[in-house]
Order: C-alpha cells, then structure tokens, then sequence
C-alpha cells in the first residue's frame, strides 16, 4: 500500500493534482483521499487502491497518447532523399543533401542507416581533423578494435577494409568539416569508389565549391546534390503533424500548425510540446483557442529574440 501511495503523491505533484480532482476522478470523497494518503484509511482498501491503480494507469496511458516524439515518415521529400541516397549506393559516387535546421536530414540519414545494416552512419562535428575523421571512420568499421596511429595510417586502414566490400557512407552535419577532412574524403573516395552521401545545412554547398570555385577537385566528384525546400509542404507537413499530434487530424488545428510553424519539423515539435503543457498546467483539452495562445506566445516570444540579436548586431 506504501508503494501505491507513493505512486499516487507522484503523480500529483508531476501534473498538479489535487485532492479534490482526484476524488471527482475517482468518485470517492476528499477526506477519503486524505486518509489514504496519510496512511489512515480504514474502510474498502482494496476497492480504493483498485480505483487508483486504474486512475494512475489511464492517467498515465493519456499523457502518453498525446505528444509523439518526431518519428520517420514517408513523404514526397523523403523519398526524393532516399532516391538520392540509393544513387550513390548504386554508382559508388558522392552526393549532396542540404537544408535548413529542422527539415529531417537527420531523421532521413537515420532511417536508411536503420534498414540498410552495411551503411556507415557518420555524425561529425566542429574541429573534425582527417586523423579524427578515419579514426571515428574504423571505430563504425570494427567497433570492438582499439584504433591509434598517424593519419597516414589509419587512412591506409579504412582504404584496406573499403576496398574489399562495396559500402555506403553517410555523414550528417558534414557542413562542419574543414576543408582539409573534405579533402581526405576525396582521397579517400578515389581509391576505394566507396558511395558517400554528404548531408547539411545551406552552407555545405558553398564548402564544398570553395571560395570562387578553388574547389574544384572536390566539387567536381559531387554527382549530385539535393537541396531540401525550407518548409515541407502542406500535404507532407500533415502526414508528420498527425503522428506526432493526434489532435492534428482536426483540420483547423493542422492548419494553424503549419501557419505557425513555417512547414518546418522541428518548429512543430516545439509548439506541439507547448500546447500539451499549456493544456496540462490550465487542465484544459487542446482546442484551437488554445493553439492560438500558445503559438502566438511563442512567436512573440522568438520576435523579441531576432529584435536583441539585431540590436547586439548593430553594436
């Protein structure tokens, strides 16, 4: 019984329950909630604990059913991705995929990786060196290997093991490698004819031409590139909006999610999470009211951010 108490003195604080909400849930009075909290309650035990257990558990189930983290989802742009991708598995040839924060490369890059077992998913970051990258390359080759030496050296190691079996190497965030690990990849292409699939932001194209076009080597390798719109567009926005979203399946409500969020993925999932917080601190159900008190706070909210950002940039 300790346990169930403890349970239930959880759940109020967690969403701000109070004892009269959770008698009205229940049907049982407030000093019965009381005692049982305390430790005091004398009458039915088991039929009462039966009863929270059940509020506990629905309780949890419809928090649960609310808010999806993003998942995958197939939509004209994923599969012009996925088409792009399969390209340079197919060819052995380097491609690009670009876009905006918050679009899905990422989710994109992922999912192939999660059905296709021989891909190499590679996340890299700022400061990423040619020794940094071919060391990060092995550790996906042969995980359970310890893998030290100069560049030179593990860049012979990750061309023997590539050029013995046809592999597709994806890199997410590849706008962050310098110009000298782009560099490496090249030589490192070239002599294996592995299939690599660069994935970032806008800037990433300009990384990979050089300033007035100095990049030829590298740029010149580059199959093809997919650019990614900045929004997704209305129809594929939807499909995502009402998995993650349930209440999206009201039109309305879809519609004043791609108002506000500009179509882009991630935006919606932070006025997603928002309204369902809204709804849980007012205990009120998600309505288009409501929508409309959470977005616009949000978007005043990002409007005072660009204001200071302009005024820093000003001084």
């Amino acid at each position: 019984m300790e346990k169930l108490i403890t349970q239930l003195k959880s759940v109020m604080e967690r969403r701000g329950y109070s004892q009269s909400y959770i008698a009205r849930e229940i049907g049982r009075s407030v000093a019965v909630i009381n005692q049982f909290l305390q430790g005091k309650y004398k009458g039915d035990v088991a039929g009462l604990a039966l009863k929270i257990t059940d509020f506990i558990q629905s309780d949890d189930d419809r928090i649960a059913a609310r808010f999806k983290n993003p998942v995958f989802a197939e939509t004209s742009l994923t599969r012009e991705a996925v088409r792009v991708i399969d390209f340079a598995r197919k060819y052995g040839t380097i491609c690009a995929i670009t876009g905006v924060a918050g679009i899905g490369k990422s989710m994109i890059l992922e999912e192939y990786a999660r059905s296709h077992p021989n891909v190499l998913l590679l996340e890299v970051g700022a400061g990423f060196t040619p020794r940094a990258f071919m060391n990060a390359l092995l550790k996906l080759i042969k995980p359970t290997e310890s893998h030290q030496g100069t560049t030179a050296t593990l860049t012979e190691r990750c061309i023997s093991e590539l050029a013995s079996a046809r592999r597709l190497i994806l890199i997410d965030e590849a706008e962050l490698l310098p110009y000298q690990t782009l560099e490496a990849l090249r030589r490192l292409y070239d002599t294996t004819s592995i299939g690599v699939v660069l994935a970032g932001m806008p800037k990433l194209t300009d990384n990979l031409l050089g300033e007035n076009g100095t990049h030829t080597q590298l740029h010149s390798r580059v199959a093809r590139y997919f650019e990614l719109p900045d929004g997704l567009g209305h129809e594929d926005f939807c499909v995502i909006a009402k998995q993650m979203m349930p209440e999206a399946e009201d039109e309305a409500i879809c519609n004043l999610l791609f108002e506000y969020s500009g179509g882009n993925g991630r935006r919606m999932s932070n006025i997603v999470r928002g309204v369902y917080e809204e709804s849980e601190r007012r205990d009120m159900p998600v309505s288009l009211g409501l929508m409309k008190i959470c977005t616009e706070s949000l978007m005043a909210s990002q409007q005072k951010k660009n204001h200071r950002k302009a005024i820093a940039n000003i001084r």
